[in-house]
């Protein structure tokens, strides 16, 4: 259980939340799709769909550098005819005005604009999301079979996804009197722009 200490996710494991990709047809699933925004990283994309019974699955994500006409191409590419896509949310820092930027806009307006793609501000309750995803991924397992299934399902296309979900970690106290203090109740501000940002940012509007 070595490998356990200090995950975020304990419960989510690639035998039962990991899945082979469906396709994600119009009439049954709704798609949510969250925009997590980076200075010196790429930005990351995360699409999300919902079925009729209230499944979450994790079907697409993208995390290539590129201009904002790339971005907004790739994105529209993976959704075209692919996707029903009922709400985009950006990272809150995308709507901060960019000084540098012609009449100071921020990236949000760049993209409504100029490639008339848009988006909502998305939420920052990080430490409620997280714990939706903990119940999203939660599932009871005896004698090797499962008795209650999780919510939350990922495509194994989402390798970023994935690596997230096992890596993620807690931060923990440094120095002198560290073992007398409380837990952190943060996580590592690192590989953290699938899981939970977005993930969770998503989560948090009660898809259906």
């Amino acid at each position: 259980f070595q490998h356990l200490v200090g995950r975020v996710f304990k419960k989510f494991e690639r035998k039962v939340h990991v899945i082979k990709p469906f396709a994600v047809n119009y009439q049954n699933y709704c798609v949510y799709v969250a925009y997590d925004v980076h200075d010196r990283l790429p930005d990351a994309v995360m699409w999300v769909a919902v079925d009729p019974n209230g499944n979450i699955f994790v079907v697409d994500e993208l995390f290539e550098p590129g201009t904002f006409e790339e971005i907004v191409g790739w994105m529209l590419a993976k959704e075209s005819a692919r996707y029903r896509v009922i709400s985009r949310v950006m990272d809150p820092k995308g709507f901060i005005p960019n000084k540098g930027e012609k009449n100071e806009r921020s990236l949000a307006q760049v993209y409504e604009e100029d490639m008339q793609i848009s988006f909502m501000p998305a939420s920052k309750q990080r430490t409620t999301g997280i714990k939706m995803i903990e119940q999203a991924i939660n599932f009871q397992e005896v004698g090797g079979q499962l008795i209650t299934k999780p919510k939350l399902f990922v495509f194994d296309t989402c390798v970023n996804t994935i690596r997230e979900f096992e890596q993620l970690i807690w931060q923990e106290h440094r120095g002198r009197g560290s073992d007398d203090k409380d837990p952190k109740a943060k996580t590592m501000d690192k590989d953290d722009h699938f899981v939970p940002e977005n993930l969770y940012r998503i989560l948090i509007q009660d898809p259906r």
